[in-house]
């Protein structure tokens, strides 16, 4: 089972949805019920998780793997950011489980550094925006037009109504409502 397969089927049982047949197509960031298509779903429980008052004490974060292709996220390393190369969300064992310091990590920060991996978007993205985060890309996405988010090179603000316009968007686009 995929990370996005999970999710889905979190979503929908979370939701009391009836079904006779999931599917999902990772690359296009799609999902089908019933083979009804849709963008991707995430579970209300990880809503529930990003949520809270903390305080954002950290400017950039990004816990994840550091490949050669993300050596850009190297440079926002400083005092006041968490930077960590991480294999955790790669370990089968503990993938579908969610990863509470990592989400926390997100909670408490201004900006989620949000590169993509082998598909054009990445998961990062919504777990930002989820978390209150604004994101910063190096690169257009799929879903690059949806959500506020800075571009690598460009003066960053923090805007409090920003990232809760860009969790109105998520909540409306991207849950089973």
């Amino acid at each position: 089972m995929t990370l996005q397969e999970n999710y889905l089927y979190k979503a929908v049982t979370e939701a009391g949805l009836k079904y006779t047949r999931l599917a999902t197509d990772h690359r296009n960031a799609k999902n089908y019920i019933d083979s009804k298509g849709y963008s991707l779903l995430f579970p209300k429980s990880l809503f529930d998780l990003c949520q809270g008052n903390e305080k954002r004490i950290y400017q950039y974060f990004f816990k994840g793997e550091i490949t050669p292709q993300r050596s850009w996220i190297i440079k926002f390393k400083n005092e006041f950011s968490i930077i960590e190369h991480s294999e955790h969300g790669r370990n089968d064992s503990i993938k579908f489980k969610y990863d509470i310091d990592y989400f926390n990590g997100l909670k408490q920060s201004l900006f989620a550094l949000c590169p993509i991996g082998e598909c054009k978007w990445s998961y990062r993205l919504f777990e930002a925006v989820m978390c209150g985060c604004i994101p910063v890309i190096e690169e257009q996405d799929l879903f690059h037009n949806v959500f506020f988010h800075y571009h690598v090179g460009e003066k960053m603000e923090y805007s409090e109504q920003r990232a809760k316009e860009n969790l109105k968007i998520l909540k409306n686009r991207f849950t089973i409502n």
